[in-house]
């Protein structure tokens, strides 16, 4: 997870894209695997060091943006 909110400036957001970018390409190369970029570019302790795989969860139990992100 790369933190950053509608309420982050533009240049927070920009760089947060960036980096999900950069992260995104070096998987689909196979540079990185998932767990590896993960580890690198997550900014969530609880879940980079293995390998950005979540709990098992239902609602109500995630930060108010995971479950409120609108869907696209």
């Amino acid at each position: 997870m790369i933190r950053c909110t509608a309420e982050d400036g533009p240049e927070k957001q920009a760089a947060a894209e960036k980096k999900i970018r950069e992260a995104e390409g070096r998987v689909k190369s196979n540079e990185l695997s998932f767990a590896d970029a993960a580890l690198k570019y997550s900014d969530d302790e609880s879940t980079n060091t293995k390998g950005g795989e979540l709990p098992m969860f239902g609602t109500g139990k995630m930060i108010d943006e995971f479950e409120t992100r609108p869907s696209r």
